[in-house]
This record gives structure tokens, C-alpha cells and sequence, in this order.
């Protein structure tokens, strides 16, 4: 099913959509700039939205959205614009008013491509901001959405605070201690062996080399902000004062969404052991604990794109379990 990355890569093209007529026109223009990667082998009619972290934009998700495409998927992503006004919901909107303006901005985004790319139901791989405003979307029009895979999810740690927030981000050049190898003892493999379990051979992960993103991750996070600091100074606050625990638990049990959180265990933005205190078994599909740290879905999409794609493959064909 893998092709070849050269000619994928010369598949990724920025176009500027039309989303006159939206909700989302009254939020944020005119146009998005999106890209719609199809593959030459796709192994599912439904495509794959992915969803992209605070001041991320699309350079810096090349690499892990063409991993994607290699795997037979195709993928649609977003940058969301820096300008437009703000949404006054009517009725039957009432219930959007619920929502901040921020999340509610992107959420349409999303809805706005979905709807001009005539695509009636995507799968989606979300990214930490990525995630509050998908499940927002998901909440107004549920009917849209298949299975989501939420990595280093935003609002599902609990109440947060700013100042908490910003000491998170700023942590994520810290070393990521899981990504070396870990010495497990025969005495630890035969206990786990007697309970049925497996313990994995954790060796040092190979990774490649994670510059192009951060490069393109050094250059996007400035440019974000500058363009529009009094919003995107909004988008923090809100991004830290958001919880999408119970829509999450909303969108699994009421509506038959797939749901599966992937949590990197040294990640200092939203700590996996804040997050275990937040999620039961019924309401989402797994939870799963990964090596690594906040960014590296981006860094090393070699690494992680792959088990995602895999997860959302699982839940389109074991529908309605749950667990962790």
C-alpha cells in the first residue's frame, strides 16, 4: 500500500478554497488554504481531516501528512486564516454561543472544508488544539464524522490555567527520556509472561532526523502570532480555559463516534497522568500511552502517522467496542 514519497510529495499543493456561503465565511474570509493529498492506492472511501496543533500551519505537517498518504489515505488539512470577524449564532444556532469564539472559529473552518470538498464523512487525526476545535465541529454536525484519533489532546487534562500552559510549551525541549532504550529484566519478562502479558522490546527508537519540522515549526509559531497577537493571545486563554471531556464522552456514547486518545509520556503541555484522571473506559475507545513528546507526531511522523492510520483502520472495523 506504500508509495513512493518522492511522487506524494509532488502531490502537496496549497490551494486557496472558496468558502463563501459558510458560517465560517463570517469568521475568517473568503478562502482556506488547504491541501488534499489523494494517494494512488486510497484502502478507504472515507478520507482523513488532519487537524493541526496551535501555530502549526501546513509546511509543517508535510512530512506527516504525505507518511499518511503513503499508507493509502487521503488526507485534507488546514491552515486557519489569522483575520475575519467574529459568529452571532441565530436560531437554530443558539447552542454555538455555548462554544468560544476561538474554538468555535476553527470548528467551522473544519465544517467549511468538509462541506466545500463534498465530503460527507471524514476519519481525523487530531493535534493538540487540533483536538478541542474537532470535537467542537464533531459536536455540531456529528453526522460528519467516522473515527478520531486525538494525540497530546488540549482540554482533557482538567481545570487548567494559562500561566500552566505557557510553562508547558515552553518545556518541550526538555529530553524525552522514553524515546531511549529501556532494560527490561528476564525476572520482569517472566512475571509478565505468567499473566499473559507481552512486554515490547523497548530499544532506542530510530529516529530521523526531525529539523525540516522544527525549521518550518520555528518559522510558522512567530508568524502566527504577529499576524494577529490579540487573537492568538485569545486562543491561548481559551485553549487553557476549554474542556472537552464531557463532548468527548458526548460524542462517543450518545453519537457512536470512534474515539482514541494517544498520549506521549513526556509530554510537559498535557501530562498523561492529568489526562488517565480523566477518561473511563466508556467514554472513548482506548486510551493508549506512547514514547515521546508533544510535537514528535509532526517530528517523526515515521514513528507515530503509521499507528494512528492503523487505530482509525481498527475502529472502522470493531465499531462500538471500548476499552483501554
Amino acid at each position: 500500500m506504500r508509495a513512493d514519497q518522492d511522487s506524494l510529495e509532488r502531490r502537496y499543493r496549497i490551494e486557496h478554497l472558496d468558502i463563501t456561503g459558510t458560517p465560517a465565511e463570517q469568521m475568517s474570509g473568503k478562502s482556506i488554504d488547504v491541501v488534499d493529498v489523494h494517494p494512488y492506492h486510497q484502502k478507504d472511501d472515507v478520507p482523513t481531516l488532519w487537524a493541526p496543533a496551535w501555530a502549526c500551519t501546513l509546511p509543517v505537517y508535510k512530512p506527516a501528512i504525505t507518511e499518511l498518504a503513503k499508507l493509502g489515505r487521503r488526507v485534507i488539512s488546514l491552515d486557519h486564516p489569522r483575520f475575519g470577524g467574529s459568529f452571532s449564532p441565530t436560531p437554530p444556532e443558539e447552542s454555538l454561543k455555548d462554544y468560544p469564539q476561538t474554538q468555535l472559529r476553527k470548528a467551522l473552518n473544519i465544517l467549511a472544508v468538509l462541506e466545500k470538498k463534498g465530503i460527507e464523512k471524514t476519519d481525523v487525526i487530531a493535534h493538540s488544539e487540533g483536538a478541542m476545535n474537532t470535537v467542537i465541529a464533531a459536536a455540531i454536525q456529528p453526522e460528519k464524522f467516522r473515527n478520531i484519533v486525538l494525540y497530546a489532546p488540549a482540554g482533557m487534562v482538567g481545570d487548567d490555567g494559562f500561566g500552566r500552559l505557557l510553562k508547558g510549551f515552553a518545556s518541550q525541549g526538555q529530553p524525552r527520556p522514553t524515546m531511549n532504550k529501556f532494560d527490561i529484566t528476564d525476572e520482569q519478562r517472566a512475571e509478565a509472561a505468567k499473566e499473559g502479558r507481552t512486554i515490547a522490546a523497548y530499544k532506542e527508537l530510530p529516529v530521523t532526523d526531525e529539523k525540516e519540522t522544527s525549521d518550518a515549526a520555528n518559522k510558522a509559531a512567530p508568524w502566527y502570532a504577529l499576524k494577529n497577537p490579540l487573537r492568538a493571545l485569545r486562543e491561548g486563554l481559551d485553549m487553557s480555559q476549554t474542556r472537552i471531556d464531557e463532548l468527548v464522552r458526548y460524542l462517543h456514547q450518545e453519537k457512536g463516534i470512534g474515539i482514541i486518545i494517544m498520549s506521549a509520556v513526556d509530554d510537559p503541555v498535557f501530562k498523561t497522568e492529568e489526562m488517565r484522571k480523566m477518561v473511563d473506559a466508556k467514554m472513548i475507545t482506548s486510551f493508549l500511552s506512547v514514547r515521546g513528546g508533544h510535537g514528535d507526531i509532526g517530528g517523526h511522523p515515521e514513528l507515530y502517522v503509521g499507528s494512528a492510520e492503523y487505530l482509525l483502520t481498527q475502529m472502522a472495523s470493531t465499531a462500538g467496542t471500548s476499552g483501554e
